[in-house]
């Protein structure tokens, strides 16, 4: 049986203009498993929505790609792993995106005309949470309908080995900063969505491995970011930690990110530059964003094992 790999991530709007990151919005927020609530009324709000933040949004995407979002660094993270991928498995391997240009289906059917006739997906979301992992397993099983290809799907691998030991390392790699605390920030998710999958027993263990492979040195929290609306969501939120350090009188801080395989807006401009800003208003010197495993070599050498079902 021929198969083909598909890696799947969140994507990003067709251009920089408000009217595209207006268009990539809605079709986001209007997505089930990111409101969850009934459709007439989640497309409403998801058209409301987007229309606000729209400009907002595209001046974020310029902070961290300019004008053309071929840039993107996650979009083009993506496709470079899917390369370095084929390249060590020899098996066919698709970049796929759930929402905007080359989407799910059109990476099926690409595996499909490759010869293919079974893939498997790995969604770039170490946890499984419900509006992430969950909303790429249903667009991926209705394009493996609508093509006929067999499919596997990798719900998660937050404690994968590998996986814990490069984030610990990238945590560790600046060895001039030496930080007075560090921050491990997941996406938060609202309560309700705790009932649909494991996803926060699952940040708690990968946080709890990368404590133990940091070492004790370095004060450390968990903390959460990119909370998005009213309601009862996960929390203490990122911000928190770090105004918590400051009033302790730290004065460099580190922020990992492991829930995030690609660098995007939530890590380089909302913690990296916003967070960072709020910090130094707070008292500290520095907080930095710890760079995401993006297609880094051991990263890509990392995920093919894991897609051949390798540890």
């Amino acid at each position: 049986m021929a198969k083909a790999y598909i890696l799947a991530s969140l994507g990003a709007p067709e251009n920089i203009s408000a009217g595209a990151c207006e268009s990539f919005l809605r079709e986001f927020l209007g997505d089930k498993h990111v409101l969850s609530i009934p459709f007439p009324l989640r497309q409403l709000l998801a058209a409301r929505i987007a229309r606000k933040r729209a400009a907002q949004y595209a001046q974020n995407l310029k902070l961290i790609c300019g004008c053309d979002i071929k840039k993107h660094p996650s979009i083009t993270a993506a496709r470079n792993l899917a390369v370095q991928i084929e390249s060590l498995s020899g098996v066919k391997t698709f970049s796929a995106f759930r929402y905007g240009a080359e989407n799910i289906l059109k990476a099926f059917q690409s595996a499909k005309s490759s010869g293919a006739d079974a893939v498997k997906v790995l969604p770039l979301y170490p946890q499984d949470a419900y509006s992430t992992t969950s909303s790429a397993f249903d667009a991926a099983s209705e394009a493996a309908k609508k093509t006929g290809l067999k499919m596997e799907f990798i719900r998660s691998y937050f404690d994968n080995y590998d996986y814990i030991r490069l984030v610990a390392d990238s945590i560790k790699a600046d060895k001039n900063l030496c930080p007075d605390a560090i921050i491990v920030s997941f996406h938060s998710v609202p309560l309700s969505h705790l009932k649909k999958t494991d996803y926060l027993r699952q940040c708690q263990t990968t946080f709890e491995m990368l404590k133990s492979e940091i070492g004790e040195g370095t004060q450390t929290k968990l903390a959460w970011q990119s909370k998005m609306g009213k309601g009862r969501w996960l929390g203490p939120s990122a911000k928190e930690c770090a105004k918590y350090f400051a009033d302790a009188g730290a004065k460099k801080i580190l922020v990992a990110c492991p829930g995030f395989s690609c660098d995007c807006t939530e890590t380089l401009v909302e913690i990296n530059m916003q967070l960072n800003d709020a910090f130094r208003e707070q008292g500290g010197d520095l907080l930095r964003a710890v760079p995401c495993l993006n297609d880094s070599p051991a990263h890509a050498q990392m995920l093919a094992r894991i897609l051949k079902g390798t540890k």
